[in-house]
């Protein structure tokens, strides 16, 4: 038995799918008459996260556009529909790498190390005895999720396309079994021309065995290992995002004029204003409060390394006035700007040797007589000598 599409238990409150599935699902419905626009606004996606590769939605959220679509069309065989429209180049890189492998054995392995970029919701794995492979599918947690049926019958069906842009239009599945909470799908799935047997233990797609070591017709060897850097980089930051608030401040701390307001924020995060608040909701915190933490941050290193003045602070930081800002900094840090930049640039000063304050000394004194010539270079015969190791004589 070998591994196919690993996938952790799947949360469908958690942003863990690409929004390529997303895309598909709007394509059809805008086929159809309803208006992409709507379904984003119901679900709560901004139509600039559709051109952000980096961009995650939940299960919940992309089942909640597939419900609005059946709902307003009210086609029980759409989730089917739309399970056919999803192609290897559905999901861009990743899709590519499957396509330029091998053999079907090779893109399996690589759907397995790359599951969570083809937006696996169910983990799958590949049985195999002398004449027949099987992919299944282990119900791990979108079996509990409202429209489970409809979101496992385009899975079976993505997957049936998946295989077909592999093999060519002359694969042919020799049997294709569903669970009995998914039955409703046996007539679509009958599209692919073999048996359908309803009322199984667990969903499967066999298949003629040979299949898995024929050559792929677009395999390549230098596109392929390409595509596969490019997927390894996706899958880490995939795995390890970087942290929302992290990507705010860094984009208010790299400001040099006017602090960007939050839509501004927004639209480079490819997010509507509505999303970003609420993220920033969900992770108990606010705009406000982000923005309060990076204006005292840049306040204190423009008090400590510029000579910029208060007004000129606070304009930069967006205060309405010089008074305001001075309130603020005396609630982060219990001083007043002046206080501040004072301490700090007397810790900031660099000590002064003897030898240094005698040059100093000899820069600035006038020497007008013999008494003070007298008294300057003994001063500074001292100053040296207080320097010299005390071993010497």
């Amino acid at each position: 038995m070998i591994p196919v599409f690993e996938n952790n238990e799947m949360n469908a409150t958690t942003a863990s799918l690409t929004l390529a599935e997303l895309r598909t699902i709007l394509n059809v419905l805008e086929s159809r008459g309803i208006s992409g626009a709507e379904v984003l606004a119901h679900i709560d996606v901004s139509p600039k996260e559709l051109c952000n590769p980096k961009a995650r939605i939940s299960l919940t959220q992309q089942l909640q556009a597939l419900d609005y679509g059946i709902r307003n069309l009210s086609e029980p065989s759409l989730a089917f529909e739309i399970g056919q429209q999803m192609h290897l180049t559905t999901f861009g890189i990743v899709g590519f790498a499957l396509l330029s492998s091998t053999t079907l054995s090779n893109a399996l392995e690589l759907a397995s190390r790359y599951g969570p970029l083809l937006n696996c919701k169910w983990t799958s794995a590949l049985a195999t005895d002398r004449t027949n492979a099987s992919i299944y599918f282990i119900d791990n947690g979108p079996r509990s999720t409202f429209r489970a049926a409809e979101c496992l019958t385009m899975e079976i069906a993505a997957t049936l396309s998946l295989l077909r842009d592999l093999l060519g239009a002359n694969f042919r599945p020799r049997l294709i079994r569903i669970p009995a909470y998914a039955s409703s799908a046996s007539g679509t799935l009958s599209f692919y021309g073999c048996p359908v047997e309803p009322n199984s233990v667990r969903a499967e797609i066999v298949f003629d065995a040979g299949w898995l070591q024929r050559p792929l017709p677009q395999a390549d060897s230098v596109t392929h290992a390409s595509c596969v850097r490019a997927c390894d980089h996706l899958l880490d930051e995939f795995r390890y995002p970087r942290n929302l608030l992290d990507e705010i401040k860094e984009l208010l701390l790299g400001t040099d004029h006017e602090i960007p307001s939050l839509p501004d924020v927004a639209s480079v995060l490819c997010l509507s204003p509505r999303t970003l608040r609420r993220r920033l909701r969900d992770m108990n915190t606010s705009y406000l409060q982000v923005l309060n933490d990076v204006r005292k941050t840049l306040a204190t290193q423009y008090l400590s390394t510029t000579a910029k003045t208060t007004e000129e602070i606070a304009e930069v930081l967006g205060y309405s006035d010089a008074a305001n800002f001075r309130h603020a900094f005396k609630r982060w840090t219990g001083q007043s700007p002046r206080q501040f930049r004072t301490e700090s640039v007397a810790i900031s000063l660099p000590p002064i040797s003897p030898r240094q304050r005698t040059r100093q000394a000899a820069s600035s004194r006038v020497i007008n007589d013999d008494s003070h010539l007298a008294r300057f270079w003994t001063e500074s015969v001292s100053a040296i000598a207080s320097e010299l190791p005390h071993t010497l004589t």
